[in-house]
């Protein structure tokens, strides 16, 4: 019951700090949603620069008037405090040592896991409204 307690007790603290941290950077990042950037589409790679941030942008609007594009933010909210609070907790109940280190590890190791899936849920979800941009650029050419 104890390691429940340590757990939450180290989860919860980082988990609103980085809620905090992540829509400070969505906020400041404001053209498209987080985790996802123009070199992230293939299907950008034929248009200027200029021109793939303006489709993405677009693409990022239209997919966040639902409630779905919220989804790899909260898994990256989940995945890395989860991995942090391991980390405090690994040592109390195993013979890993208590070092600075096994903290930097286990949260850089599950902030990664949480970046990928992030990223790999954000362009799954995107991709549908990224292509209708593209076609209907095309279509008024």
């Amino acid at each position: 019951m104890n390691a429940f307690q340590i757990f939450f007790g180290e989860f919860w603290p980082t988990f609103v700090g980085s809620s905090i941290g992540l829509s400070l950077a969505w906020v400041a990042k404001h053209d498209y949603l987080p985790f996802i950037g123009p070199s992230t589409f293939t299907e950008l790679a034929v248009f200027t620069e200029d021109e793939q941030k303006r489709l993405l942008h677009e693409a990022s609007k239209e997919a966040s008037a639902q409630w779905h594009s919220f989804i790899p933010a909260l898994v990256f909210l989940v995945i890395f405090p989860f991995g942090s609070a391991l980390a405090h907790i690994l040592p109390k109940i195993t013979t890993l040592p208590d070092s600075f280190w096994i903290h930097v590890v286990f949260g850089g190791l599950f902030g990664a896991l949480g970046c990928w899936l992030a990223i790999r849920l954000g362009v799954h979800y995107v991709r549908p409204f990224l292509i209708r941009c593209i076609e209907r650029t095309r279509h008024a050419i």
